[in-house]
């Protein structure tokens, strides 16, 4: 069995903040590469790490916190920066499709670690993922309230990359 890449597929080229589905402490992707399936006795690939979707729920979390706490200095000091840099993987991850007209997300996995790709399919990775795309729409539409909320000086200092 070949060993699954160790960039998921898709990721090295896009830019911000993208959280590991299992997390080292020096923040390093440590989903293992092998489960055990106690149904079919066998050993198959690990392909949950293509959960690119967490980065979203720790923005959503830190706008829950403002928003119940009002703690704008929260926002201003921590939280934008996370939401901000988030917004901008997604932005970075997605694709323009000229056919559509539309803007894709593939090579990720939803909240359902059972279906990490479609069969017969020569990579793993999903394409168009309903709870990943909502999160990612979210954040887009999201980020600017959240540059909005800012005080005018950290405005400036918001990360620009």
């Amino acid at each position: 069995m070949p060993a699954p890449p160790p960039v998921p597929p898709g990721a090295a080229r896009c830019r911000g903040a993208m959280f590991p589905w299992c997390c080292a402490s020096d923040g390093h992707e440590q989903t293992p590469r092998l489960q055990w399936n106690p149904l079919s006795g066998r050993w198959m690939e690990d392909h949950t790490r293509l959960q690119r979707h967490g980065g979203s729920t720790v923005a959503l979390n830190q706008w829950r916190c403002c928003d119940v706490t009002g703690d704008e200095d929260f926002l201003a000091e921590h939280g934008a920066e996370v939401m901000l840099e988030v917004a901008r993987f997604w932005g970075s991850a997605a694709r323009h499709d000229l056919a559509t007209g539309r803007f894709d997300i593939t090579g990720v996995s939803g909240p359902d670690e059972y279906h990490t790709g479609y069969p017969g399919a020569r990579e793993p990775g999903l394409r168009n993922n309903a709870y990943t795309n909502v999160l990612a729409a979210w954040m887009l539409l999201c980020a600017p309230e959240v540059l909005e909320r800012l005080p005018a000086a950290r405005r400036c200092a918001a990360p620009c990359r």
